[in-house]
């Protein structure tokens, strides 16, 4: 991401710090604002960026929750979670792969989907989204901010995956993919618990055009509705369910 800004800084860290100053003009203005009514949030970096970076998000990561904390904003992460490549079977077909572990970019349990997982986070976690909460949890853990660590919320700004486009684009990856999300994010034992998570926006052509994916990311037709492979593997919405029972994920 350098080029956007190489007319302005050397490196990615001056582009940081820069783009630290730029934070801290809107949070002071929002303080000030009619005498603090409002509050704001700062996202730590273009939401493009979804990992964390030494040189980069890290120190954008720590100024935004000094400023936050200072301001009593609500304290968040925002990333995002969209960088979806072919799947990683190795020797396995997709027909041995279990149904509910077609989440967010996975192959199986303990295959790093992802650069930035660490060596430890690819053998517990199960898929690119949890990789990348459990990578920023850990950066926040590091850094040198006023606040507990457990009060950084984490965002993902937007995930999704298309029924077209790619050779692994299609209607029933993209409804796996959704109903595995829903159920990582309804499992309280699960990371993904507590996350907030917004999908790609919801109509094809709402998309931008250009690419060869984005046309084919949308949940909805143009009428508004859902495309029937996401449809058909949709997590049930029941979640209000007896204790020890769990989330049907309907089959093909």
């Amino acid at each position: 991401y350098l080029h956007w800004w190489s007319d302005l800084w050397e490196t990615l860290t001056d582009a940081a710090h820069g783009l630290n100053k730029l934070n801290r003009m809107v949070q002071n203005f929002f303080n000030t604002y009619m005498d603090g009514k409002y509050k704001t949030k700062i996202t730590i970096a273009p939401i493009f960026i979804g990992d964390p970076l030494a040189n980069f998000t890290e120190i954008m990561l720590e100024e935004s929750i000094k400023l936050q904390a200072d301001a009593g904003a609500p304290i968040d992460i925002y990333s995002n979670a969209y960088a979806c490549h072919p799947i990683l079977f190795d020797s396995y077909t997709l027909h041995q792969v279990p149904f509910d572990n077609l989440a967010s970019c996975i192959g199986l349990p303990g295959v790093p989907q992802t650069m930035s997982a660490s060596p430890t986070a690819a053998f517990e976690v199960s898929s690119m989204v949890e990789a990348k909460v459990m990578n920023w949890k850990t950066v926040v853990e590091q850094i040198d901010i006023p606040i507990d660590p457990s009060e950084v919320g984490i965002v993902i700004t937007e995930t999704g995956w298309p029924t077209d486009g790619f050779d692994f684009g299609n209607d029933y990856l993209s409804g796996a993919f959704y109903s595995s999300l829903l159920r990582l994010m309804n499992d309280p034992s699960n990371i993904m618990h507590n996350v907030d998570v917004y999908f790609f926006e919801a109509l094809d052509e709402d998309l931008k055009p250009g690419h060869p994916v984005e046309p084919h990311w949308g949940l909805m037709y143009g009428d508004g509705t859902i495309k029937e492979g996401i449809m058909e593997n949709w997590l049930s919405l029941n979640v209000t369910e007896p204790e020890g029972a769990t989330s049907d994920v309907l089959a093909v």
